[in-house]
């Protein structure tokens, strides 16, 4: 129709969809995202419960328009064969290795690949990384572990305990999915505080918290 624009198809992903706002972390999160236009490989380190998981798919999120052949989340928390993995999550056809595969179909592609919980196979997530961007120069890794991946290249961004107003924030945006009037004010400011710190300003120890709220 004349006068009709015509918007662009989104890039293809099956990034996860989340159910609860993000909360924090701006900073890092422009950081990141310039991070990963400018390497090749950039691993987000951590310990359990830091938010890892949750700040590499907001980047992706932000990223998704920016990679024309697609942003592709791979589990690998029960997983014990990275390539595997990804063939099963981006529903790749084709015969031969899993590593031949997914290198072949990305070798001319422009897209983003997010690897989340690397740490119980590390050696593994390393040759995978290493072998694919060898021969995908139009690929970039997002990888989210407790450890290094040890890839040489290799961008480790840690990943810390929420600042205390972020964690005030967090603790909030969270308590009122129970209790919808519920507001950090000055008379409870130092009781949410000081139940936050206890749990080192951790993201899911924070939501977990807040979902008994008893305050």
């Amino acid at each position: 129709m004349a006068g009709r624009r015509h918007q662009a198809a989104a890039p293809p992903s099956n990034l996860p969809l989340h159910l609860t706002s993000f909360v924090g972390r701006e900073a890092e999160l422009r950081s990141i995202k310039a991070m990963v236009h400018s390497t090749r490989l950039v691993t987000l380190i951590g310990t359990g419960g830091a938010g890892k998981t949750r700040l590499a798919a907001e980047v992706a999120k932000a990223n998704r328009g920016e990679w024309p052949d697609g942003v592709w989340w791979v589990e690998l928390a029960d997983e014990t064969e990275v390539g595997a993995a990804v063939v099963a999550s981006l529903e790749l056809p084709g015969r031969g290795s899993p590593q031949h595969v997914v290198s072949s179909w990305l070798a001319s592609r422009r897209a983003l690949l997010i690897l989340d919980n690397c740490e119980h196979i590390v050696a593994a997530c390393a040759t995978f990384c290493h072998n694919l961007l060898a021969r995908c120069p139009e690929v970039t890794v997002l990888a989210t572990s407790r450890e290094p991946l040890g890839v040489p290249g290799e961008v480790r961004w840690p990943v810390s305990s929420l600042g205390d107003p972020d964690a005030l924030s967090l603790f909030e945006a969270r308590a009122r999915l129970v209790s919808p009037n519920f507001k950090v004010a000055q008379q409870n400011r130092d009781q949410v505080a000081a139940i936050c710190n206890r749990l080192d300003r951790l993201p899911l120890a924070i939501e977990m918290a807040a979902a008994r709220l008893d305050l």
